[in-house]
């Protein structure tokens, strides 16, 4: 079983705009992952995930996986795609 810390940072900062971040650190696999939500609407906006020591598969502070929302869009069906 994975033992897992969660905090809520006060507030964050991200490409000139205030969001909410929620952060969850790994301590078996010593990765953080940073979820992203606008401050406003609470939309999820995308995540970040580091590593938080030195370990097999790199340094402290490689960034190890990163999403970002681009765009989004509702849908009666899941075989349709939102018209832009």
């Amino acid at each position: 079983m994975s033992r897992s810390s969660i905090a809520w940072p006060r507030h964050g900062c991200d490409a000139g705009h205030w969001n909410l971040p929620l952060a969850r650190t790994d301590e078996r696999d010593h990765e953080r992952e940073e979820l992203v939500f606008d401050a406003n609407s609470y939309d999820y906006l995308g995540m970040r995930a580091y590593l938080v020591q030195n370990t097999e598969p790199g340094k402290k502070g490689t960034v190890t996986e990163t999403q970002a929302v681009l765009d989004r869009g509702v849908v009666d069906t899941c075989d349709e795609t939102p018209e832009k």
